[in-house]
């Protein structure tokens, strides 16, 4: 992860959104290095764990469709699909 944020150029306080976010392990690593992270899946089994994951962390967590982004446009710096 180390490397992926080097090579994005992230920086601290910067926003994230991960779609899908799935059980939120990108997610919180993301956090654990200061950016502060939504992250979006349509899989309410996967969201339990993620919430599970990310908990204590800068991250929120929605259940959407990732085909219906239209809304989220503009609101990050990045957006990643892991």
């Amino acid at each position: 992860m180390d490397f992926l944020v080097r090579q994005m150029g992230l920086r601290p306080g910067q926003t994230i959104l991960d779609i899908p976010c799935g059980a939120g392990r990108h997610a919180q690593e993301f956090a654990r290095r200061g950016l502060s992270v939504t992250g979006l899946d349509i899989s309410r089994h996967s969201l339990a764990y993620a919430w599970k994951n990310c908990a204590g962390h800068s991250v929120t967590l929605r259940r959407a469709d990732m085909s219906k982004l239209s809304r989220y446009r503009g609101r990050f710096d990045t957006v990643v699909n892991l």
